[in-house]
């Protein structure tokens, strides 16, 4: 598992606590750790990284939707190991921040080749419902959790223009303790 190295590189650097922030699946990594070492974690910030990677494994192979195009073989690895633990989250004693992007409908944009939009718009279908019982379930489940709902922008909202100053503003408010 990653997280035993995200320990490693830790001790590695002489760093005791950290507070670890992580984009899509790097969100189950940094709840393991999390998990098994609160003592080393201070606070969690999830970037649209909290579904359940074993409940969307679930819900794919149900819904017969194949692996997205084009994916590479070392995210196809994390997936597959990610997909056999689900996340309890109510063992998340340290406080965590979570952004949440939500679509009204599947994400497109106009460099997407055919089969990508396709295999969007059917996981789309699949994850979008998901996601909205994962925001129910972190507020639910992580005490001191915190969550940030996005729309009209995508996965990597912390890059986008029109975003990134609300990110930093509720970033640094929730690392300061506010």
């Amino acid at each position: 598992m990653l997280a035993r190295d995200i320990g490693e590189f830790l001790t590695a650097m002489g760093i005791q606590r950290a507070t670890p922030i992580g984009h899509s699946i790097a969100g189950v990594e940094m709840t393991w750790f999390a998990i098994a070492h609160p003592e080393r974690v201070d606070k969690l910030v999830y970037l649209d990284a909290t579904i359940d990677p074993a409940g969307g494994h679930a819900l794919a192979m149900e819904a017969k939707l194949p692996p997205p195009p084009r994916s590479s073989e070392s995210i196809a690895a994390i997936e597959r190991a990610a997909s056999q633990t689900p996340l309890n989250y109510e063992e998340v004693v340290v406080p965590a921040l979570a952004f949440f992007v939500l679509f009204d409908e599947a994400p497109a944009t106009p460099q997407l080749d055919e089969a990508t939009r396709k295999w969007f718009e059917a996981a789309f279908r699949v994850y979008e419902p998901a996601k909205r019982e994962s925001i129910q379930l972190f507020r639910n489940e992580v005490r001191r959790g915190r969550v940030i709902e996005l729309r009209g922008t995508d996965h990597f909202f912390f890059q986008d223009p029109t975003k990134i100053s609300e990110v930093l503003r509720e970033m640094r408010a929730f690392l300061a303790g506010k």
